[in-house]
């Protein structure tokens, strides 16, 4: 029974342990609040976020390279059929959506 005893008295004394720890994190409602702020200078954001693409270079927003690349391929293919489609295929597509909304409400009651 001893080696009970001495288990039970060595977990109360870790949970008496426990509680002063907590307590000495201060009366902040969040652990966030116990960091000092302003420890990290305006300049060390900025330059962390340029290195993330997030930051504006010269005034200038930045574009990663893969990006810039997609633009200037999607620009070399010409658009075709702008302004000349055809009425009745639009009726045709309207038609069967409403017909489809249709389904979908009359479906569901």
């Amino acid at each position: 029974m001893s080696l009970g005893n001495a288990k039970r008295n060595e977990d109360k004394a870790r949970l008496e342990s426990e509680d002063v720890a907590v307590e000495t994190l201060g009366a902040a409602e969040f652990a966030s609040e116990d960091y000092e702020h302003g420890s990290v200078s305006e300049e060390e954001i900025k330059h962390g976020m340029e290195q993330l693409g997030m930051g504006e270079t010269q005034g200038q927003e930045t574009v990663p390279d893969w990006e810039r690349e997609i633009q200037q391929e999607l620009q070399e293919y010409e658009v075709v059929g702008g302004g000349n489609a055809d009425p009745h295929w639009e009726k045709q597509i309207e038609q069967m959506l409403e017909e489809e909304v249709t389904e979908v409400t009359d479906g569901s009651k």
